[in-house]
């Protein structure tokens, strides 16, 4: 018998020693407790990590020869105006691999105008798995290009690999209403408070 199935048939045993009234209750209370942890599981599916396999999971662009570039900014909806640090995400890969020893350079365009915002220089990254830190200063709809040279590649040693996103930074009260973070919090919250006076409710009946 696994650890599991002792708990489970101690606490069956338990229950049917108890009387009708204090059964009812503890069975409610696990309902309560089930959902819960039900909930929270769904939290956790919302709140699923941005890496994922050793590299970034997110939009991707496919390219020619099985070479593949993933942009996951964090957080997922950037705030301008107030200073908020977005952390700007790549994966470089082939095939579905990393790479390794490339050089990437980052340029920031205003979607509108076309005019570039920002220029990253090119850096040497060890692996292909590439976070930079940047700040939007003002709202709006850019687009976000990553260059790469992969050194040893006939094609692409000299001439980048590119690829270009799509990236709307909002405000912070836009940001909130649109988080799913925030949202998932709210929708466990709700759930919670819902049960919560469910069992009360039941309780109070016995």
């Amino acid at each position: 018998m696994t650890r599991h199935e002792w708990t489970s048939s101690m606490i069956m045993m338990i229950i049917k020693k108890l009387s009708p009234c204090q059964a009812k209750g503890i069975r409610s209370a696990s309902a309560v407790i089930s959902i819960v942890f039900f909930s929270a599981a769904i939290l956790q599916l919302l709140l699923l990590p941005l890496c994922a396999d050793a590299h970034f999971f997110g939009e991707t662009v496919n390219l020619d020869n099985g070479f593949q570039i993933v942009f996951a900014p964090y957080p997922q909806s950037p705030i301008g105006d107030n200073n908020s640090t977005t952390m700007l995400n790549f994966s470089v890969l082939q095939n579905g691999s990393n790479l390794y020893n490339v050089h990437s350079a980052i340029v920031i365009t205003d979607k509108k105008t076309g005019e570039a915002v920002a220029q990253i220089p090119y850096k040497q990254y060890e692996i292909s798995d590439i976070s930079v830190p940047y700040t939007f200063r003002n709202t709006g709809n850019y687009v976000v290009t990553l260059q790469t040279q992969i050194p040893g590649d006939e094609k692409y040693q000299n001439t980048p690999l590119a690829a270009s996103f799509e990236l709307s930074v909002a405000s912070q009260l836009q940001t909130v209403l649109s988080d799913k973070y925030t949202i998932g919090y709210v929708v466990i919250v709700a759930i919670v408070s819902v049960c919560g006076t469910i069992a009360v409710y039941a309780w109070r009946k016995m």
